[in-house]
């Protein structure tokens, strides 16, 4: 369905500003070319799924759960392929979450080199695997941070063991970021949002 930002309730504009998205479109912008979609489950009323597309989003799937102060970004992909504009999308949500209060950002970090079917659509691949550990995301899973710490040692790569080390500059993280963009696999990141975390860390790094 159709919604015109000037018409969302005070709730939807909330879950918007959730997502990040007006970080890529004023408000005029939105009136025009916003697909706008949110519901839920009777026995979690809490957890809110939220769909998402615009002129630049070809779909944008998240969660956000306001009980326990979180939210999952299952899925982001760009109309043109571009993935230089989630920095500006996810510090977006960032700025949002810690004002309502939340506690995580969670991120699927995908990897599929051809093409794949999400939602019953066909999109032609993903990178996510190599992108989102610059933004602070650390690995939630166990598994996958140990398998990622024996990829590099494994292959002669000292002193890298976690995900954002292999964007700092140095020969060896130069070589573990064309490891990882070679042979990495799909992960689950996740982002504190307290004040003095790692995450938060990292980010500011970057900027």
């Amino acid at each position: 369905m159709r919604q015109a930002y000037k018409r969302l309730l005070p709730e939807e504009k909330e879950l918007l500003a959730l997502s990040g998205i007006r970080a890529l479109h004023p408000a005029q912008e939105l009136n025009a070319s916003l697909i706008f979609e949110w519901g839920g489950v009777p026995e979690k009323p809490k957890e809110i799924f939220v769909k998402i597309r615009s002129r630049r989003i070809e779909l944008y799937y998240l969660l956000i759960n306001k009980e326990d102060k979180f939210i999952t970004n299952f899925f982001f992909e760009t109309t043109w392929g571009d993935y230089d504009c989630y920095e500006r999308i996810f510090k977006e949500q960032l700025k949002n979450a810690t004002k309502f209060q939340y506690k995580f950002i969670y991120t699927y970090s995908r990897r599929f080199d051809d093409s794949f079917i999400f939602m019953d659509e066909i999109f032609p691949y993903s990178k996510g695997y190599k992108i989102f550990g610059e933004f602070g995301y650390l690995m939630a899973n166990p598994s996958d941070e140990m398998g990622f710490a024996i990829l590099m040692k494994n292959n002669g790569i000292k002193n890298i063991r976690m995900i954002h080390q292999i964007y700092i500059l140095s020969i060896q993280a130069r070589k573990g970021k064309v490891l990882w963009d070679n042979e990495g696999k799909s992960w689950v990141g996740r982002f504190n949002l307290e004040e003095k975390s790692l995450s938060r860390r990292i980010l500011d790094k970057l900027a």
